[in-house]
Formats: C-alpha cells, structure tokens, sequence
C-alpha cells in the first residue's frame, strides 16, 4: 500500500482528505527517512532569504517548498520541486 510525503501543508492536506496517518509522512528539511530500498531527503528549493524578503515585500507568507534528495544506494537522484536557481547549485 502507497505512502503519502510532503510539506507539513502537504501532509494536513493530506489528512483532511482522508489519508490515514499511517500512511502519511510529514517531511522536515534535511531529515532522512527510509523507505523499504531507498532514501529521500526534503531539501528546501526556495532559500529562506528569499522567503523572508517576499513576506516584507507582499505580506503574505510561502508555503514551503522542497527538493527531494533519492538514494538508492546505487543511484542519487535530485527531483528539484519548485527549486530557485540558489539551490540548485549546491542542494545539500
């Protein structure tokens, strides 16, 4: 049976929707977790400057948004999310 990831928003969604909570995973930055036979790390793909200066520019606040980091042991693999050209240069 799959597993449902995400943002901390993601995962309230998640929940509000009906998703049972042992099938939901609330993700925090740069925290690994294991999956049966891979990794994933949640990087953060907007650089928290960023965020701030965009709340003292518009008064609204970002949600979060990640990268994601798969290892597969013999394989990594970045899924660059909503990524910002900061971040990509050095993810982790």
């Amino acid at each position: 049976m799959g597993r449902f990831l995400g943002t901390p928003e993601c995962y309230a969604l998640f929940l509000e929707l009906g998703i049972p909570r042992d099938r939901a995973i609330s993700l925090d930055v740069k925290t690994t977790i294991k999956l049966s036979d891979f990794e994933v790390t949640p990087v953060l793909s907007i650089p928290e400057a960023t965020v701030r200066l965009w709340k003292e520019m518009t008064g609204r606040t970002l949600t979060t948004h990640y990268g994601y980091v798969f290892d597969f042991s013999y394989v990594r693999l970045y899924n660059m999310g909503d990524s910002s050209p900061d971040v990509v240069e050095e993810p982790i």
